[in-house]
């Protein structure tokens, strides 16, 4: 068995691979198989917002949130996510606020 394994996979084993044989005894030339491509995946980290976890501001201002997503590969793509908000806490009250622009 002429298998190459690989464990644990890590991210620098995302390469081009190649099997070979080297030339014969009676001079046969050696052969090579097409590259293959091993493409290495890695899962984000959980988005969060680069502000931090807890803000205040007051009513009829705007602000703005970033959100991120580090370390993934490929890097992740974060969409609009402004104005959808869940378990949304208020002062007085805390109330759930579903709003999709």
């Amino acid at each position: 068995d002429f298998s190459l394994d690989i464990f644990p996979v890590m991210l620098d084993d995302d390469a081009r691979y190649q099997c070979q044989v080297g030339p014969g005894l009676s001079g046969e030339p050696g052969i090579r198989s097409k590259f293959a491509s091993l493409t290495v995946l890695v899962p984000p980290e959980p988005p969060r917002i680069v502000q931090g976890d807890f803000l205040v501001t007051t009513e009829d201002r705007e602000i703005e949130l970033e959100c991120v997503s580090l370390a993934g590969k490929p890097a992740a793509e974060i969409g609009d996510t402004k104005y959808k908000f869940s378990n949304l806490r208020t002062s007085p009250k805390i109330q759930n606020l579903n709003r999709k622009t």
